[in-house]
């Protein structure tokens, strides 16, 4: 006879055995994270947006307008993310701090979710692969962002919905889990409690009852939460009117590039998988937990499809890969496991050398555009407009400690006293001013006169009207090359 879920009428207590894994993996990951270079590593543009998002008065950044200090972020995660600015400091290690602690504790939820669904061999498996992947070290809190505590959150309330057919308290544990995913990811962490009822619809425990207990701890804890972050950050938003606005759009880092990423690094574990899929016996479909695996890809890809973020699906593939190659490597012949883990071990060198000249470009970049951030900070005075391509325009708000106003790639001056643009950008600039004086016409247009250069950005003061107005302007910085 089948068994029936009954989450509100069991009262049976889920015990958490602290085994050695949910306690070693935890501290391992860690270390390893805190000790790598990317979290002391120049934040990129979307963490400095963040960064200021987190510390809207911090000196002149206060004059920012709301709207660009906060964008889109939820309460909850810029909340989070100032709370090392406050108790700490503002440096990049401390920034992501929070961000490495959520991480840590991630990865013991995750050796917890490995054991409720198969074995804790698999957990291991899973935690180790989220560790070493390039993607799931960011997911970890390698990058400023709110993904870590939404990593945490969402395994935490994935362990409970497995859980829910022995404890009532295994249902509220997934609605609050899920209810904090929410109010970190956004629309992001919608298809938790989606996937808690359409389990409970698919193990004949939905009823009136437990929907009620999912959804209505899930609203609750959204609600506690985005009122306690309003609170920390010092304004006030009633839920009713800020959840919809967080609803609105996806909070989770998602591009075109990520999106690639996160799925190529998936390649080398094909062969292992490949094998295990080979080795399932003919009645797989009838064990609980897989088929609890194939629930949770179908609706963390089907988010994904409707705009969402890939990384519920990206978690989903690594633990059942990582079934699946326990799974070939127990069942199969000695020979044919060595051949597919050569195969994964040469996928994994390709893979991993495809990416490494772009990562070297952007730790040049990255460095080039925190020196020129402090070089504006220690030269250019307050009063004095700056300027800048949107692609750094956020990074230089943050390290120059002030704000920067946007500039076309064209080279626009956009009124602005000093830009900062790149070599062709300003080699074209000064062709352009050439051209245009080349007639000895009374009207010259700006021109710009380098004050310093760190790798490919030049700081450039916007020097206007004909040469003899231009010793009128305040005196330029001393001038300094360090490229």
């Amino acid at each position: 006879m089948k068994r029936r879920l009954r989450p509100v009428r069991s009262h049976r207590r889920v015990r958490f055995r602290f085994t050695w894994p949910t306690l070693v993996l935890p501290i391992l990951g860690l270390v390893l994270l805190a000790r790598g270079d990317g979290v002391r590593a120049p934040l990129a543009e979307r963490e400095a947006a963040l960064a200021i998002a987190a510390q809207p008065s911090r000196g002149h950044l206060a004059q920012m307008d709301v709207e660009e200090r906060t964008g889109t972020w939820t309460p909850a995660t810029v909340a989070a993310v100032s709370a090392a600015p406050r108790l700490l400091s503002s440096g990049e290690f401390h920034l992501r701090l929070p961000g490495l602690v959520s991480g840590a504790i991630a990865l013991g939820v995750a050796v917890v979710l490995g054991e409720r669904l198969f074995a804790t061999r698999i957990g291991i498996l899973a935690a180790a692969l989220i560790l070493a992947l390039p993607p799931g070290r960011r997911l970890l809190g390698a990058e400023l962002g709110g993904e870590p505590i939404y990593l945490a959150a969402m395994l935490t309330a994935l362990a409970a919905i497995r859980d829910m057919s022995e404890a009532r308290a295994s249902a509220i544990v997934a609605g609050v889990a899920s209810g904090i995913a929410i109010a970190i990811g956004g629309r992001d962490g919608l298809w938790l409690p989606v996937f808690a009822v359409l389990w409970l619809r698919m193990n004949h425990g939905l009823t009136a009852r437990s929907f009620a207990i999912v959804v209505a701890s899930a609203l609750a804890s959204v609600a506690l939460v985005t009122v306690a972050a309003e609170l920390w950050l010092g304004r006030w938003a009633s839920p009713a009117a800020s959840l919809p606005a967080q609803l609105a759009a996806p909070q989770l880092a998602r591009t075109r590039a990520t999106d690639v990423e996160i799925f190529w690094s998936t390649l080398p574990l094909l062969p292992v998988a490949a094998l295990g899929a080979a080795s399932l016996p003919s009645g797989w479909t009838t064990n609980e937990s897989l088929r609890f695996i194939v629930v949770w890809v179908l609706v963390a890809a089907a988010s994904f499809a409707l705009g969402g973020s890939p990384l519920p699906a990206y978690v989903a593939v690594l633990y059942a890969a990582a079934m699946l190659a326990v799974w070939g490597m127990e069942r199969s012949r000695r020979t044919t496991s060595i051949a597919a883990v050569a195969l994964c071990a040469a996928l994994a060198a390709a893979t991993l050398r495809l990416p490494r000249a772009a990562s070297e470009e952007r730790a040049l970049d990255g460095w080039a555009v925190r020196e020129t951030g402090r070089f504006v900070w220690r030269t250019v005075p307050l009063e004095r407009r700056v300027a800048a391509s949107p692609a750094v325009q956020k990074r230089l708000a943050y390290y120059g400690r002030r704000p920067v106003d946007s500039l076309d790639d064209a080279g626009g001056l956009a009124g602005a006293d000093y830009v900062i643009v790149t070599r062709e950008i300003m080699r074209e600039s000064q062709r352009g001013t050439r051209e245009a004086t080349s007639g000895s016409r009374p009207g010259r247009p700006p021109r710009l006169r380098m004050i310093a250069e760190f790798g490919p950005w030049i700081i450039a003061r916007v020097v206007r009207g004909a040469p003899a107005a231009a010793s009128a302007t305040p005196p330029a910085e001393p001038e300094a090359n360090a490229s």
